[in-house]
């Protein structure tokens, strides 16, 4: 059987979209990637597309590709990818960035499950163990590089990760999977689907995990080697198709992740993250408005930072609770074969509650009102255009806590209470210069809206005063980039090249300001410090040969440069920590019942600078090599539904990927990666 031509499958997909339930997270994906041959998405326009047609430069990784890597997390597997950053500090916590910028506490990424964010309000970063959900219901995840606020919402200044797992209504998943190894790593997973296949469908997984940490330099006070990342995490997903035109999801989850962690001052901590979830969905195909959704979710996540204090016993000494509400309207419509449009409003409201050390409680509040609209002509044959806009309100307000009279910024309490506006946009052409080559080019505006921490963080004891900024100006990205997806069809290889230039506007850093003539105590606060620059190139290849040998390869091309205002350039190292050259390559082989897959990573060679809290200086530079991971996985397929694997991860070499310092002093070096070695038995029922 031939493969569709492109031109009926925009054809059809243009006749799904008028007559099918739409909504992000309900989407039969399966059926729709058994029709045309490849993943496809829906995330950045809402209607179905290849994601060579998207108005973004995206990717996708297969449910196939997480199981046949044999992967124990996400940022594991996303490291394959160009343009995408991750830094392992501990072997349970990565900070993943995307086109540079990472950072301890990463927080200018977009993470999202079925449409529910994922990432952490308080922080603004990501605990990628703290998700309910677990690898092996994961449908697809999409990577989107560059800004998106407009097309998928808050905080999507650099980019997106959009995690979708398995329809509970159209995917009967039932998996028990048990995993051991070294370090005294244990993991299992269940996942269990009912359903009649027509009108409703619930899926309810859960799982846990337990690893010992790898070997650490010998700090004054070290956080202990033992019980480095324990996990678990239960999920509900129901969905109901109340009528032919409407349809409801529901998901439940409960999360508790205790870990080590590098903070944004590079000395490490532990920490332990409760985290609850509550998301409802209703999708309506109307014949007059178009498909119509609305969803409400809650987050709740209880953090508690648990480190030593200038070499003195470890203890608690910061516990944040944030209650996140969200509730979002869109409609979809398509006027004939060539106009989409969509509008969408959002409103939600965040709040950081503080427990700590020196200071009394206190609450902090943000509401945010945003609206957006999107528009995608299809001008001719060849020639699509995307325009879109998303204008973001938002209002603070603090509820008792410190008085910061004596702060470098000599804050009170009325300075919490602001209100502000920003507008984020994206505008994409996309040309199909025939039926296996697609050019784009893309200007996108996104916004980094500072974090709650950013804004209101108070820590006050004797010597030290560590702060938020409710001044802050929200940091923008602007982004131009030209991309090319090419398929050669007699060898059947995939390429694609992105080359890009970012400005990002405002830059929020933290900075530090030691004791001294005039400052009795080392001040630790976030500024808006300037301006940064960075040009990149991302090219991409991929294929199989005689339907057994799957390959794929990447480079990255990187250059920072920042330009910061007199006085704040000590604590800027963007252009310095970011390595200039990734280079990934993957290779896949199946004979028989066996499948191997390995990866390999190379990493460019650093001078690392970090700002740190000390008493007399806040400067410290790290030597970090060059690195090369080697990750294999070797699995045998018992019968069709059951398998056992071997799986070794950074099998050349131990290595540091990101320094870390004592509170107070100069000893510092790194944790050490290490390798290890795991082995899964799955079943599918």
């Amino acid at each position: 059987m031939t493969a569709p031509s492109k031109s009926y499958i925009r054809a059809l997909l243009l006749g799904i979209l008028a007559t099918s339930n739409l909504a992000a997270g309900e989407i039969d994906y399966t059926g729709l990637e058994a029709l045309f041959g490849e993943p496809v998405t829906a995330s950045a326009t809402g209607k179905p597309q290849r994601v060579s047609d998207a108005p973004v430069t995206m990717a996708i990784i297969t449910a196939d590709e997480i199981q046949r890597s044999g992967a124990i997390d996400i940022p594991q597997i996303l490291r394959r990818l160009a343009g995408v950053d991750v830094t392992r500090n501990f072997r349970g916590q990565a900070d993943v960035g995307i086109r540079g910028y990472n950072q301890p506490l990463s927080n200018r990424l977009l993470v999202l499950v079925n449409g529910r964010q994922v990432y952490m309000d308080n922080l603004g970063m990501v605990q990628w163990h703290s998700f309910p959900v677990q690898l092996a219901e994961i449908k697809q995840i999409e990577v989107v590089r560059g800004p998106n606020t407009s097309l998928f919402g808050f905080n999507a200044a650099s980019g997106v990760i959009n995690i979708i797992t398995y329809n509970p209504l159209h995917d009967d998943v039932d998996i028990l999977e048990t995993r051991v190894g070294d370090r005294d790593f244990g993991e299992v997973t269940g996942i269990a689907t009912i359903g009649d296949g027509e009108r409703f469908g619930i899926r309810v997984s859960g799982g846990g995990t337990h690893m010992d940490g790898f070997p650490r330099d010998d700090f004054s006070r070290p956080v202990a080697d033992e019980d480095a990342l324990e996990r678990e995490a239960v999920n509900l997903d129901a969905q109901l198709e109340i009528s032919d035109i409407d349809g409801l999801r529901l998901e439940v989850g409960y999360s508790r992740q205790a870990a080590d962690m590098l903070v944004t001052t590079h000395n490490s901590a532990n920490i332990e993250v409760y985290n609850r979830s509550f998301r409802l969905g209703y999708t309506r195909d109307s014949d007059v408005l178009g498909v119509v959704t609305a969803q409400f979710y809650r987050n709740e996540s209880d953090f508690d930072l648990i480190f030593s204090r200038f070499g003195g016993p470890l203890q608690d000494t910061d516990t944040i609770r944030n209650r996140l509400h969200v509730f979002q309207l869109s409609m979809l419509r398509t006027f004939g074969p060539r106009h989409t449009i969509r509008f969408g409003a959002e409103a939600r409201r965040t709040n950081l509650r503080n427990r700590v050390v020196g200071t009394g409680s206190g609450r902090f509040t943000m509401d945010i009102v945003a609206v957006n609209a999107l528009w995608d002509w299809q001008l001719a044959d060849r020639w699509t255009m995307t325009n879109a806009v998303r204008v973001d309100n938002w209002k603070t307000d603090r509820d008792g806590g410190t008085n910061l009279a004596d702060s470098k910024l000599n804050l009170s309490l009325a300075d919490y209470d602001r209100t502000d506006s920003e507008y984020s946009y994206n505008s994409s052409l996309v040309y199909r210069a025939g039926t296996d080559t697609t050019y784009r080019i893309t200007a996108a505006r996104g916004l980094h809206i500072p974090s709650l921490a950013e804004l209101s963080r108070a820590i006050v004891n004797p010597v030290l005063e560590n702060y938020g900024n409710p001044h802050l100006d929200a940091e923008s990205n602007t982004t131009y980039e030209l991309g090319l997806d090419h398929r050669l069809v007699e060898p059947g290889v995939d390429v694609g090249a992105v080359v890009f230039y970012q400005e990002i506007d405002d830059l929020i850093v933290q900075t530090i300001t030691t004791t001294g003539a005039g400052n009795a105590k080392t001040d630790v606060t976030f500024e808006n410090v300037g301006r940064s620059n960075a040009y990149g190139l991302e090219v991409s290849a991929s294929g199989v040969l005689h339907d057994r040998l799957r390959w794929q390869t990447t480079y990255t091309l990187m250059q920072i440069e920042d330009k910061i205002d007199t006085g704040n350039a000590g604590f800027v190292h963007f252009d310095s920590n970011q390595p200039k050259h990734r280079v990934n390559l993957g290779l896949g082989y199946r004979v028989g019942r066996w499948v191997i897959d390995a990866d390999w990573h190379y990493v460019r060679a650093v001078t690392y600078k970090a700002t740190v809290i000390d008493l007399a200086n806040s400067s410290r530079t790290a030597e970090l090599d060059d690195y090369v991971i080697m990750n294999v996985n070797l699995a045998y397929d018992i019968s069709d539904n059951t398998r056992i694997s071997l799986s070794g991860y950074n099998l050349l070499q131990e290595h540091r990927e990101r320094p870390r310092f004592h509170i107070v002093g100069a000893a510092g070096g790194g944790n050490e990666l290490d390798r290890s070695v795991f082995a899964t038995l799955r079943h599918r029922f």
